[in-house]
C-alpha cells in the first residue's frame, strides 16, 4: 500500500511539473503572438498614416496645423498599442523652439510626438529604415551625415530656417542613446547655432522606469522591441525645463546639460510619480 502510495505522490509531482512547463511554455507563446501582433499593428498604423499625410500635403502643401494634427494622432495611437504610460511636468514650449533632449531609445520619437510634436533631427542611417524611414521622411526631419562637413551645414541652416518657419526642432546633442541615469557629453553644433542666431533652447528630460527600455550598443531593433513590449505597460516621465539663451555657445552647452542631467529622476522616482493618485 505505501509503494501505491509513493508511486502515486511521483506521478502526482510529475504532473505538476509537466503542466508548471506547459505554463511556462504557453506564455512565452503567448508573449511572441502578443508582441508580433503590437508590431504588426505599429508598422500598420506608421504605414497607414504616413500615406495619409502625404496625400495632404501633395494638395494643401506643408501646414504646421496640419502636420502637427497628423503627427500627434499618429503618435497617440502609438503610445495606446504599445502601452506606454507618459507622465508630463513643466512648461511645454510654443511654436518656433528649438528642444534639445536626451536620448535614451527610438521609442523616445513618439512620446515626443504624442507630447509635443516637432521636427526632428536624425542621423542620415534613419532614412533608409523600413517603413519608419519613410514615415520620418515623409514627416520632414532633418537628416544629417555627421561625416560630411557640407551636410552639417546644410542641416544647420535647414534648422535655422525651420525654426523661423514657426516649427518646434528637435535635437538629441548626445548623437547617440545611452542607458543612463547619467549624460553623455554634448555635441557642440546645436549650441553653436543657438549661440550665433540669438536662439533659444527648451531642454527636455527624457526617462523611463526601467533603464532596460534604452536602446543601446548593438542591440537590434526588432530584438529590443520584442523584449521591451512583452511587458504589458513601459512608463516615462518628460519633463520641460526652463528655457535657456546665451551668446556663449560653451557656456549655453554647460547650462543645458547641467538642466537636463538636474531632473532625470530616479527610475524609482518615474515609477512612483506615475503611480501616485493626482
Amino acid at each position: 500500500m505505501s509503494e501505491l502510495s509513493f508511486e502515486i505522490n511521483v506521478f502526482k509531482k510529475f504532473i505538476e511539473q509537466a503542466k508548471m512547463l506547459y505554463d511556462s511554455y504557453s506564455l512565452r507563446v503567448r508573449r511572441i503572438i502578443s508582441v508580433t501582433n503590437r508590431f504588426i499593428k505599429v508598422s500598420y498604423i506608421t504605414a497607414i498614416s504616413s500615406i495619409k499625410y502625404l496625400i495632404t500635403t501633395v494638395f494643401s502643401g506643408f501646414r504646421w496645423e496640419i502636420y502637427e494634427r497628423h503627427t500627434k494622432n499618429w503618435a497617440n495611437k502609438l503610445v495606446r498599442e504599445l502601452g506606454i504610460i507618459i507622465l508630463v511636468e513643466g512648461d511645454i514650449p510654443t511654436k518656433g523652439s528649438l528642444l534639445v533632449a536626451n536620448h535614451r531609445s527610438y521609442i523616445d520619437i513618439p512620446v515626443l510626438f504624442s507630447v509635443l510634436p516637432g521636427i526632428f533631427l536624425a542621423k542620415k542611417e534613419v532614412r533608409v529604415w523600413p517603413i519608419f524611414g519613410f514615415a520620418a521622411r515623409v514627416a520632414g526631419t532633418i537628416f544629417v551625415d555627421r561625416s560630411s562637413r557640407d551636410n552639417r551645414r546644410k542641416a544647420k541652416s535647414e534648422i535655422i530656417r525651420r525654426i523661423i518657419r514657426g516649427d518646434r526642432v528637435y535635437v538629441f546633442p548626445e548623437g547617440t542613446t545611452s542607458e543612463g541615469p547619467k549624460l553623455l557629453e554634448f555635441k557642440n553644433g546645436i549650441f553653436n547655432i543657438s549661440a550665433q542666431n540669438n536662439i533659444e533652447i527648451s531642454p527636455v528630460a527624457i526617462q523611463y522606469a526601467d533603464r532596460k527600455d534604452a536602446w543601446i550598443g548593438n542591440d537590434t531593433f526588432l530584438g529590443h522591441f520584442f523584449r521591451t513590449f512583452a511587458k504589458e505597460k513601459l512608463f516615462v516621465k518628460v519633463t520641460f525645463c526652463k528655457t535657456i539663451k546665451n551668446p556663449d555657445a560653451e557656456s549655453l552647452k554647460k547650462e543645458v546639460h547641467q538642466s537636463i542631467y538636474s531632473n532625470l529622476p530616479d527610475f524609482y522616482e518615474v515609477l512612483c510619480d506615475l503611480e501616485t493618485p493626482t
